[in-house]
């Protein structure tokens, strides 16, 4: 990534040099790198990756998400020229254009359409760990976080499950590029995957989520053929990529926390208060906007075309509101907040909580097999690259 000049405005107390996608310390410990940000000021600068602002107190992430009129929307991908390529909606939108968008996606991830694929994603769960128990072993990563959330998506969308593999490498290419393939050649190959079922769905609709997407309704008419690639593009990258990462963190902390673990599987802690701790410990995602007018904003000089960053894994266990309550747990920031917080929230909560029941029914107690040999990779989604993890067998 081009390393950028620092500006004139951008005073030498307020320059950090931190990589999102590359410094070192993410791949040995990601979260603990990035919460070594906080407690300086609450915004500093780095000439990383074309040069960003970075906000560093969580408590600041609101007014970035919910002022359009100053964080824009219409670039949110680091850095800036991979953030213009990105160009898909209704994630690069602001209000009130976005709005007839983002409610296609609402209608389509809504609580009550979750519950209906409940069974079966409770049915695959069961089937994936189960043929897993006798082995006494797995690369967690690769035999389970990666199967059920794509298996479960591509099944959303009827896709072909045999092209879950290559799905999957176009989607880390733009979140977590490997440098072997472009940014834009990684949107490319989505969207001409895409092509042909958008025309066939417009033919012969069904009731999978590409069909619903292109039989949608904007403003009195039909979308577009470009905007249903658009959709589809981003609720694919965003299905695919989000959850696997999550499981395997959230896996990762059970392994190493065998405490946690037993208060979990033996019920003293309940499933759903469980999984959404666990989704507010382990944040992923890191995305910017644009500043879109000169602004002194907490002690940074900002100029209007400036990116700035807004990295959730720096809100690790941070809520909003205290107390124990469901408004109080799930007040977190791991799926944003304002007008873009992440609409596939209430499945990502589904996965989560079907996940921890039928593994822990099943491997109540599991180890690392290598617990010094955990290593990570930075980008828009943190990932961990692989997880050995051993258990008896009975």
């Amino acid at each position: 990534m081009t390393a950028a000049v620092q500006p004139s405005h951008v005073p030498d107390a307020l320059v950090v040099e931190f990589d999102m996608y590359a410094t070192l310390g993410l791949a040995t410990d990601y979260h603990g790198t990035w919460l070594g940000l906080r407690g300086g000021p609450d915004v500093v600068w780095t000439s990383q990756n074309e040069g960003h602002w970075i906000a560093t107190n969580p408590a600041i992430f609101d007014e970035i998400y919910q002022d359009p009129g100053l964080f824009s929307s219409s670039t949110i991908i680091l850095p800036e020229s991979h953030g213009e390529a990105h160009n898909l909606i209704p994630t690069t939108m602001d209000p009130p254009e976005h709005q007839p968008y983002r409610m296609i996606l609402n209608r389509l991830m809504a609580p009550a359409v979750i519950q209906t694929i409940s069974d079966s994603v409770r049915q695959v769960t069961i089937e994936l760990v189960d043929a897993l128990v006798p082995h006494g072993e797995c690369e967690f990563t690769v035999d389970f976080a990666q199967q059920l959330p794509l298996h479960v998506f591509m099944s959303l969308m009827a896709l072909p499950k045999e092209d879950i593999g290559k799905v999957k490498y176009w989607s880390d290419q733009t979140t977590h590029p490997d440098g072997s393939m472009s940014f834009e050649d990684a949107l490319k190959h989505l969207y001409d995957y895409l092509e042909p079922y958008i025309r066939e769905r417009r033919q012969n609709p069904g009731d999978d989520f590409v069909s619903q997407l292109v039989t949608a309704q904007v403003n009195d008419r039909r979308v577009t053929d470009d905007e249903a690639r658009h959709l589809s593009v981003q609720l694919l990258i965003a299905g695919v990529d989000t959850v696997v990462n999550f499981l395997s963190h959230a896996f990762l902390r059970l392994a190493r926390e065998p405490e946690l673990r037993r208060t979990i599987a033996s019920g003293e802690q309940s499933i759903d208060v469980a999984a959404e701790k666990l989704l507010a410990s382990v944040p992923l995602v890191t995305i910017g906007r644009r500043v879109m007018r000169d602004v002194d904003f907490h002690g940074a000089p900002l100029k209007a075309g400036d990116m700035i960053a807004i990295p959730t894994p720096l809100c690790a266990n941070y809520l909003r509101h205290e107390g124990e309550g469901v408004a109080a747990l799930r007040s977190h920031l791991t799926f944003g907040s304002g007008v873009h917080q992440c609409p596939g929230r209430h499945l990502a909560r589904m996965e989560a909580e079907i996940v921890l029941e039928e593994w822990l029914k099943r491997i109540p107690e599991f180890e690392l097999q290598d617990p010094d040999g955990i290593r990570f990779q930075g980008g828009i989604v943190g990932v961990v690259e692989a997880l050995p993890l051993k258990w008896s067998v009975v």
